[in-house]
């Protein structure tokens, strides 16, 4: 089905009214990251070599496992 120009497909459009009734924060992605900043030099906290290993193998476990179910 072709749509005018300026038309949503209907499966958009019902995903864009689900989403628009969440209790979510929605806004550009500047002001989301205007916001972390923000809180970054609010916070003096940051990840430790010991959380940031632990992000890595994460990531390595997760990267290693979908190679295996993908057989990519």
């Amino acid at each position: 089905m072709l749509l005018k120009k300026g038309e949503l497909n209907e499966e958009v459009k019902s995903n864009l009214e689900y989403l628009s009734k969440k209790d979510g924060w929605f806004v550009p992605v500047s002001e989301v990251l205007d916001y972390l900043l923000e809180k970054k030099e609010l916070s003096d906290h940051y990840a430790s070599n010991f959380e940031l290993f632990l992000l890595d193998t994460k990531w390595l476990i997760s990267r290693i496992l979908k190679k295996f179910k993908f057989e990519r």
